[in-house]
């Protein structure tokens, strides 16, 4: 038990730390992301690492280190897989759909989109306009009709559409949130908004990660207690082991 406990508590810091090299300063500063998401983006990354690095733990406990790495390899690749990027949710048949929902990816990506797109400032080139009437409300083409992108609306009701400067493959919306509802045109879990949840899903989706590493946690301590006491009890049997009270 001290050793399992002692684990967990050098583990936390060193996954926020992990968390910290994946997004600074690649993301902050470089990417220019909003530094409103980087408190969600480090703590999402380190949920998810820590998700992960629990169940490496737990495999390591193989009698056979070779099954145990490739026991690791196959949760990553499942989780990959089944995160419902490549591979819509819906149409992933039951009982093979579990995964998406047990393994880490499936929220952890959703999570991270969302703390590197929902923060930002409106981009430059995208304007708002009435998805009803097609009336530009700012821009170059202010007042005019223009081609309004109605399916990615944002908290107003508007609908954007790109000038000039913008090339028509790389118009996604005016604010973060609406590029993150046109990604998910394409990419499912990819979302502004959770229907159950709602706009702070990244919390809830985190904790999710948290639940995921206590679970494999938990049964590294069972294996390892386990473990242990099979070791225990063939030492005490072993021929011409002499026991000494002192």
């Amino acid at each position: 038990m001290v050793y399992w406990l002692v684990g967990l508590v050098i583990q936390i810091p060193f996954m926020f730390l992990l968390g910290l090299c994946q997004i600074f300063p690649s993301m902050y500063p470089i990417m220019g992301l909003a530094w409103a998401g980087f408190h969600q983006n480090l703590l999402i990354n380190a949920c998810g690492l820590w998700a992960l690095e629990a169940a490496a733990q737990t495999f390591s406990v193989d009698d056979n280190p070779l099954q145990g790495l490739m026991n690791q390899m196959n949760v990553w690749f499942f989780a990959f897989t089944y995160a419902g990027v490549w591979l819509p949710v819906d149409d992933i048949i039951w009982p093979f759909r579990a995964f998406c929902y047990v393994l880490p990816y499936r929220w952890q990506m959703p999570a991270v989109a969302y703390a590197m797109l929902a923060h930002t400032d409106p981009y430059e080139g995208a304007h708002a306009c009435d998805p009803v009437t097609l009336l530009a409300f700012d821009g170059p083409l202010n007042g005019t009709i223009v081609t309004c992108n109605p399916k990615t609306l944002d908290e107003n009701g508007r609908g954007f559409y790109c000038d000039s400067s913008v090339a028509v493959t790389s118009c996604y919306g005016r604010t973060g949130k609406q590029i993150l509802d046109s990604f998910g045109m394409t990419f499912m879990p990819i979302q502004s908004t959770d229907p159950d949840v709602g706009d702070d899903f990244w919390f809830p989706f985190a904790m999710l990660l948290v639940a995921m590493g206590l679970f494999f946690k938990v049964v590294h301590l069972i294996l390892i207690t386990k473990k242990c006491g099979q070791n225990a009890a063939v030492a005490a049997g072993q021929p011409g082991v002499a026991s000494v009270t002192l």
